[in-house]
């Protein structure tokens, strides 16, 4: 059984995540094997991939440390789940973008006819603030 746990930050060096059974709690001289966190494609929050064996129990085990306090906010999806939320993040991050870039085309329109130096620096503007959502949405493949 596969089990994906989203984490809510995109980028964390200091997020590591394990999963202890009962029989690593016995043995306390075992390092523990730390999970590899990753990022889905289109889906904007790091996230730790668990491979459960039926009927397996354990406790996993989150280290996070923040520089700017942020808290994690742990939500746990199985594969369909996954694709799903992944799917509707790439529909409501096109609309913003698509809204946004629209703006754009409007201002630097405005700016192709009239010359006015504002309308220029009111599409880098809205150009700029396009870029920064589209690197916070993550990859789009």
């Amino acid at each position: 059984m596969e089990r994906f746990i989203t984490t809510g930050v995109s980028t964390a060096p200091l997020l590591q995540a394990y999963w202890v059974t009962p029989q690593l709690q016995r043995d306390n001289q075992a390092p523990l094997p730390a999970i590899q966190s990753q990022i889905a494609y289109g889906f904007p929050t790091l996230l730790f991939n668990l491979h459960l064996s039926p009927g397996e129990r354990g406790i996993l085990l989150i280290e996070y440390q923040s520089i700017a306090h942020f808290p994690l906010t742990l939500h746990i999806y199985d594969s369909a789940q996954l694709f799903k939320s992944t799917q509707l993040l790439k529909v409501a991050n096109g609309i913003y973008i698509g809204a946004i870039g629209m703006l754009f085309l409007f201002f630097f329109g405005h700016f192709l006819f009239s010359r006015e130096r504002v309308y220029f620096y009111y599409s880098m503007f809205v150009l700029f603030g396009i870029l920064i959502m589209m690197h916070m949405s993550g990859p789009a493949q």
